[in-house]
């Protein structure tokens, strides 16, 4: 592996930022996906990277053995990475973002036609599946790495919620109905995210 150089790193940033392309440069492609997709962290990820760039040409230039070393003492110690909001709001805003484009999957019904359950279903399962997708890439940036079935399960929880509340069986208005969901979705992103390991 050649190593990277700080010159490169940030003429990649100058060139390409809200594309993420010097990210991938210095081996963080998850980061890469995500600065893709939201025009460079929308914008305010460009602004942090400007001052994290070395930081990041540093860790990319980490031989393999030396990273896993790291990782692994890192891990033995009980270190966990800190509480971050930055983290958890691009959680939150990648998993919806996620979630709605895999909703999309399953075709809406025509004027006049009614919503069959098993489209309901479906289409709910892959809101989980969209919304799980979203908070661990984001969640996996970088040295952390989250555990892609904790955040699937409590999706499938909040799909479910989302189905039980298409029936009424709460007996709740709409505006409850959509806060619940909203807070089940809140309270799992803060759950991933204190459960990120190095």
């Amino acid at each position: 592996m050649t190593a990277r150089s700080y010159l490169t790193a940030y003429l990649l940033f100058l060139t390409s930022a809200p594309f993420g392309l010097h990210l991938v440069y210095v081996s963080r492609p998850k980061q890469a996906v995500v600065w893709a997709l939201t025009f460079g962290g929308f914008g305010f990820g460009i602004l942090r990277d400007l001052f994290a760039l070395p930081r990041y040409v540093r860790e990319a230039n980490l031989k393999d053995e030396e990273r896993i070393v790291y990782r692994k003492n890192q891990i033995e110690l009980g270190i966990k990475p800190p509480w971050s909001f930055n983290r958890v709001l691009l959680q939150c805003c990648i998993g919806v973002y996620f979630a709605t484009v895999f909703s999309f999957l399953v075709p809406s019904p025509l004027d006049g036609e009614i919503v069959q359950d098993r489209d309901k279903v479906i289409s709910n399962f892959l809101y989980a599946l969209g919304l799980a997708c979203g908070v661990n890439l984001v969640g996996s940036i970088g040295n952390e790495q989250v555990l892609f079935l904790q955040p699937f399960l409590v999706s499938i929880l909040v799909a479910l919620v989302a189905l039980l509340n298409d029936i009424n069986l709460f007996g709740l208005d709409l505006g409850e109905e959509k806060l619940l969901s909203d807070l089940l979705v809140v309270a799992h992103i803060v759950l991933i995210q204190g459960n990120c390991i190095r």
